[in-house]
């Protein structure tokens, strides 16, 4: 099993501050539950590893030595991997696969809206949601 895997559940045991969504929850939305810690520790995971890959991207696009394109496209890959299971995860636990837009709002409330940006594609709309 590769490395990256195994230590997902090392780096979630790590967490122990949430970082919380900052959307409202707004008209349209209908809320569903509220996450639990395993998912609030999932998605502060996902939070922290798109940053690095954003972080990492920079530092290679002005020159920073210490920066490959190898380690941004590790970076790059290994955030979404996260993010995609940040969503099935949610997808399961709140019975949302029949839901066109999901979400998560301010306080870890989960919703899922009517709205759709089909011009977007599902990550990009994933990131404006979240």
């Amino acid at each position: 099993m590769s490395t990256f895997i195994k230590l997902i559940p090392l780096d979630l045991a790590e967490i122990k501050e949430f970082k919380e969504p900052d959307m409202p929850v707004t008209e349209g939305d209908h809320v569903v539950g509220d996450m639990g810690e395993d998912l609030k520790k999932l998605w502060t995971l996902w939070k922290q590893s798109a940053y690095r890959a954003s972080e990492l991207k920079l530092q290679l696009r002005y020159g920073q030595q210490n920066v490959t394109k190898a380690q941004v496209n590790e970076a790059m890959i290994k955030a979404r991997a996260i993010n995609d299971i940040f969503w099935i995860a949610l997808s399961d636990e709140f019975g949302l696969w029949d839901k066109n837009s999901t979400g998560v709002r301010q306080g870890y409330k989960v919703v899922w809206s009517d709205e759709t940006a089909p011009d977007l594609p599902d990550f990009l709309r994933r990131l404006i949601e979240g």
